[in-house]
């Protein structure tokens, strides 16, 4: 009985008192819990797409909350290991089917196509003249939009030129 007692307190304890020592203890408990499941789910998480990006703000905030006491750290571990299944079922769909790629990922939109500037696009997408010159700069380092063939905005976010075949030598 006075074994049980203990396990309830020190449980009680462990999601309820925000002092030092449980916070560290809840903070080294969730870390190595995190680094176990992303480790044998083999991922890598980068801030490359929607997904990921959902994925790592939606983790730190469960974290966080496991940490400070303001979730049971059971329910923060278990919500953690469900975000991580429910991410990798996501990959694994739109990595086999590209319309779920497209919903949940996004699709690459042409800026400039065949050397001809596609203003449509680039008002509906917020991207000014400004900002593909500075993409331009910063990639090519030029300013010459006649040396571009087509500039894509990735699903990444980043603009990618490619550059007419008569200046690619």
């Amino acid at each position: 009985m006075f074994k049980q007692e203990v396990k309830m307190d020190f449980a009680n304890l462990l999601n309820n008192d925000t002092g030092f020592f449980y916070s560290s203890l809840r903070c080294l408990i969730l870390f190595c819990s995190c680094v176990v499941f992303i480790r044998f789910t083999n991922y890598r998480f980068n801030l490359n797409t929607p997904l990921d990006f959902l994925m790592i703000t939606i983790s730190g905030g469960l974290i966080s909350r496991g940490i400070v006491g303001a979730t049971p750290l059971g329910i923060a571990f278990e919500s953690f290991f469900m975000l991580l299944i429910l991410h990798w079922i996501l990959s694994k769909l739109t990595f086999h089917f590209k319309t779920l790629g497209f919903l949940f990922k996004g699709r690459p939109q042409y800026l400039i196509k065949n050397g001809e500037i596609n203003n449509q696009n680039m008002h509906k997408l917020n991207i000014s003249m400004h900002d593909l010159l500075e993409q331009l700069r910063q990639k090519l380092n030029t300013e010459n939009l006649d040396l571009i063939d087509s500039a894509i905005l990735e699903r990444t976010g980043n603009i990618s030129f490619l550059k007419k075949s008569e200046y690619k030598k």
